[in-house]
């Protein structure tokens, strides 16, 4: 479960971040005053920041996933049958 609420949250911040990437310039600018940066390498982080929680958004909902097809397999077995019939 906990997991699926990383995930989740992953996706939240993504999305905030694409948000905050689809406002105005103005938004960056106390981010390149502190860094004495240009406005490409901030856009360029803010994207990459932002695939990256993407990502690992994705990783969490799969390792969720897997952790709970693994707890359901507990009680499977595999019955090897003899159907060929060689005469």
């Amino acid at each position: 479960m906990i997991f699926i609420l990383l995930g989740f949250f992953c996706y939240t911040c993504s999305v905030i971040i694409d948000f905050a990437e689809g406002m105005d310039v103005k938004v960056y600018d106390s981010v390149i005053a502190f860094f004495n940066t240009d406005l490409y390498s901030v856009e360029h982080f803010s994207r990459l920041i932002e695939e990256v929680f993407e990502m690992v958004g994705n990783t969490f909902f799969m390792l969720g996933f897997t952790n709970q097809l693994i707890n359901l397999s507990d009680n499977w077995n595999i019955q090897w049958v003899d159907s060929l019939k060689v005469k």
